[in-house]
């Protein structure tokens, strides 16, 4: 089986050869949903999701591990088409229950366009990419009671993530905690604790009005030790509107350096911090916007 963009081409027995950059004696089983480049220098590799879901609804996953192997599985494509050990691709109504998933060469758990997830008391650790990618156009995500550790990312929210629950979760050694991007407007991120992130414990991407994430609600988190010498607990930039940051621990045990607790870009509006405490930065509060 191997993946272009978001589609799933599932090969037939046979042999297969690349001559020319094309394909021989080769079916599918679908139409391709995306066109095959052949610019360059094109590479063909078995990579695939382990446990893929399409156009299905009212599954329970639960209960097993996924063991990766990283070393030996090239990320060709950088992760530009989100491989993950478990993807769900335009599902509605699915629980991921109980999932261990280690080692992996992209992404751990990965959704788009799937509406009313639920993941829930999974352990993803030690992935090359996105523990969990929450991402384009899904709706109404429940992920609670989770752990991630020691991957480039904890929560990526990805392009119209909204509406959702993220909570009780616990993220430690990852580049950045979570990242909130284009259009990932009007969720709840509640009661999570993120510690020792490598650049930022909860980063918004920015971005134009048009595509910046809106209207999130941080509150009650705990996020401790973010960043080098010069890093930040909550960073929200671009011209990002509405956010409110309420009753969250912001702290640094390591030495305030050149550390800001919550940085709040020029362009930005809106943004409300509501008692939140905020100790060991160099400066607590970065408000970068004309008075």
């Amino acid at each position: 089986m191997a993946r272009k963009g978001g589609g799933t081409v599932h090969l037939q027995p046979g042999t297969y050869r690349l001559r020319n950059s094309v394909f021989l004696q080769s079916k599918v089983d679908r139409r391709l949903e995306e066109r095959f480049h052949l610019d360059g220098d094109p590479r063909i590799a078995t990579n695939f999701a382990l446990l893929q879901c399409t156009s299905v609804a009212d599954v329970v996953i639960e209960n097993f591990t996924v063991d990766g192997n990283k070393a030996h599985n090239e990320m060709i494509d950088k992760g530009a088409f989100d491989d993950g050990a478990i993807r769900l691709d335009e599902c509605n109504r699915i629980a991921v229950r109980g999932v261990t998933v280690h080692n992996f060469y992209c992404d751990g758990i990965v959704w788009g366009i799937s509406h009313d997830v639920l993941v829930e008391n999974c352990h993803l650790y030690d992935g090359a990419r996105l523990a969990m990618h929450s991402g384009s156009g899904s709706q109404r995500s429940i992920v609670r009671g989770n752990r991630m550790q020691r991957s480039a990312e904890g929560i990526y929210f990805c392009w119209g993530a909204q509406h959702g629950l993220y909570e009780k979760n616990v993220i430690e050694d990852c580049g950045y905690g979570m990242t909130f991007g284009h259009s990932d407007s009007d969720n709840l991120i509640r009661d999570n604790d993120i510690r020792r992130s490598r650049e930022a414990g909860i980063h918004f991407r920015g971005g134009n009005k048009a595509f910046a994430p809106h209207r999130n609600r941080i509150e009650e988190n705990r996020i401790v030790d973010s960043g080098g010498e010069k890093g930040i607990g909550i960073e929200i930039n671009g011209e990002t509107e509405a956010v409110v940051l309420s009753r969250n621990e912001i702290r640094e045990t390591r030495g305030p350096a050149s550390r800001i607790g919550i940085l709040i870009g020029a362009e930005t509006r809106n943004i409300r911090s509501e008692d939140n405490r905020i100790e060991g930065f160099a400066t607590p509060i970065s408000d970068l916007r004309k008075k």
